[in-house]
């Protein structure tokens, strides 16, 4: 639902909400402010903004300001997906296990792509398989953080194809998704880490196919798994 809050009962509204839910405050910079005081809201707007900006930068100046409903940022609208996936219907059922995982590393990998050219991140992978007899399975995980690269995605689609009982069942379709989604740069942390290399590898990739086409590079171990795949949204 919605609530409605008149503009002189702003701040009675946001004072006991926990610090937690205010947007940009992460895993890394929760527990800083909690260990300046700072629990909720209204700990936040009583704090000096001086010293905020000080310790924070620009990003303590911004906390400040929500902790007192001021936010410039624009209002989104629109419905956003629910899901994103990608899946490859072979020509002739297969029974070959390397086969098998080189296609799912490339569904992966092209998943990804999509994903990050579209700005979504999510939460919860799914694997679906489609056996020789049309039987048709899927297996799910949700997972911690929201991923939106190649190496996260598919480190836990093998874990969902090993634990995949197929006994001597040939193999009709095999599809990835991503589903738990959020759209945009998700949520802000003032002392993350620097990216894994692999993460940096993936928006270099990015940035060449936006020059070059999207043939001018893959990965090596994509070179023998180009072909045509179908991804959908809904």
């Amino acid at each position: 639902g919605m609530v409605l809050v008149k503009e002189n009962e702003v701040q009675s509204f946001l004072a006991p909400l926990d610090i937690s839910r205010m947007w940009g405050v992460g895993k890394k910079t929760l527990p800083i402010l909690q260990a300046m005081g700072i629990h909720t809201f209204g700990d936040l707007a009583a704090f000096p903004q001086d010293e905020l900006y000080r310790r924070f930068g620009e990003s303590g100046r911004h906390f400040y300001q929500l902790a007192h409903g001021i936010d410039d940022r624009a209002v989104m609208g629109g419905m956003a997906a629910k899901s994103i996936s990608k899946e490859i219907t072979f020509e002739q059922d297969v029974y070959d296990l390397e086969t098998l995982i080189n296609t799912l590393r490339f569904l992966c990998n092209e998943l990804a792509r999509e994903m990050r050219r579209h700005q979504y991140r999510g939460k919860t992978v799914t694997l679906k398989i489609r056996l020789q007899d049309f039987s048709t399975y899927t297996r799910s995980r949700t997972v911690p953080d929201f991923i939106d690269h190649f190496n996260d995605l598919f480190q836990h689609i093998e874990v969902l194809f090993s634990q995949f009982e197929r006994q001597t069942s040939a193999v009709r379709l095999l599809g990835v998704a991503v589903s738990n989604l959020q759209c945009g740069q998700g949520q802000m942390e003032l002392f993350e880490e620097a990216s894994p290399l692999a993460y940096k590898v993936d928006e270099v990739m990015d940035k060449i196919r936006e020059k070059f086409g999207e043939n001018s590079i893959t990965r090596a171990s994509l070179l023998h798994n180009r072909r045509d795949s179908q991804w959908i949204r809904d």
